[in-house]
């Protein structure tokens, strides 16, 4: 991983007339998962299942047999749906802009799961707001994208477009809010005064 408070080597931009910072990877880490998380996504997709077994079932012992093959398919088939599409690994990218411009830009932050990769731009301040639901001071109007799970290290990313602000769990919280600010235009800053 690169160190974010290290020089960072500028190319000359032809097109802009000034120096351009590259993409750069500033932190990447594993989601934090808390216990709850996991039971409810095992758990909640059986039982309304399980319920419709028991209630559909006849006393015949081969159409339990079949309803529990199928019970324990669908299940297995929701249990992998639920593993590709969890957060698995965060990532914050300081975008390639030119220096001058870094603070209108903010960072790149970047949810990998199994399946798909979402890309959020302009993320310009994360705030550590540990609690199962509820955020003080945000509006439902502005839409919030959830991926936290788990309470104890969720983070809110605010954007520069002021909607659509996102809600995730990194396993360490104060290290990737420390990346975010590095890669605004806080960090641009530092980068600057470094050179």
């Amino acid at each position: 991983m690169i160190d974010p408070i290290a020089p960072v080597p500028l190319v000359e931009d032809p097109a802009q007339g000034g120096e351009v910072s590259p993409r750069q990877l500033l932190w990447s880490g594993e989601a934090s998962y808390h216990w709850l998380t996991w039971a409810v996504a095992s758990v909640g997709p059986s039982v309304p299942l399980l319920c419709l077994w028991v209630v559909l079932s006849d006393d015949g012992a081969g159409e339990r047999m079949e309803a529990a093959v199928a019970l324990a398919v669908t299940t297995a088939f929701i249990l992998v749906v639920y593993a590709a599409v969890f957060p698995r690994k965060y990532e914050v990218w300081r975008p390639a802009v030119a220096l001058d411009r870094l603070h209108e830009v903010g960072a790149d932050v970047k949810v990998v799961t199994f399946l798909v990769s979402w890309k959020f731009t302009g993320c310009v301040r994360a705030t550590h707001v540990p609690g199962w639901c509820g955020i003080e001071g945000h509006s439902l109007l502005k839409g919030l994208l959830k991926f936290a799970t788990d309470p104890e290290s969720r983070v809110l990313i605010r954007r520069r477009c002021g909607i659509f602000d996102v809600v995730i769990s990194p396993s360490d919280p104060a290290a990737f809010i420390e990346a975010v600010w590095h890669a605004s235009s806080l960090g641009g800053n530092d980068i600057e005064s470094t050179q």
